[in-house]
């Protein structure tokens, strides 16, 4: 098992991990303090975060802040193998080119998918504010965003 992390108190908790501390504190201590997380980082859960990433930016609410697919399409095939470098994740080259063409297709093609494309964004994230049931008196809310 992994050294026990130094976790000081934080005003921001994210989404994830309340979610892992509700579903079982057991795997929150091990994913948060000890860092033994049980995430599995692999080729098709980053190109799922990439594509995701790339939709973001299409759909964003803040007009001025989304790109046109052609730019977002170009960049996802880097952004792809970036993010694989980033998580150590390594792959074989033929298996990250057939995934980041196909990304290429999914971001260029989301125009024709009108219940996406034509709907009207509001908000890209929900702001959440909740109050932490604790037992040492703290103030503390959890802090985050849902997208």
């Amino acid at each position: 098992m992994g050294d026990v992390r130094t976790f000081s108190p934080r005003e921001k908790v994210s989404y994830s991990e309340w979610m892992r501390w509700e579903e079982c504190q057991w795997r929150w201590r091990n994913d948060y303090l000890v860092g033994l997380s049980s995430r599995t980082d692999n080729i098709h859960n980053i190109f799922g975060n990439v594509v995701h990433s790339a939709f973001e930016q299409l759909l964003c609410a803040d007009v001025q802040k989304r790109r046109t697919i052609e730019d977002v399409a170009s960049e996802l095939p880097d952004d792809f193998r970036r993010t694989l470098t980033e998580r150590g994740v390594i792959a074989k080259n033929s298996d990250v080119a057939a995934l980041a063409t196909s990304g290429q297709a999914i971001v260029r093609a989301l125009p024709q998918c009108s219940e996406v494309w034509t709907s009207r964004v509001i908000a890209n994230e929900l702001r959440l504010e909740q109050d932490l049931e604790r037992s040492d008196g703290s103030s503390l809310k959890f802090k985050g965003f849902v997208d």
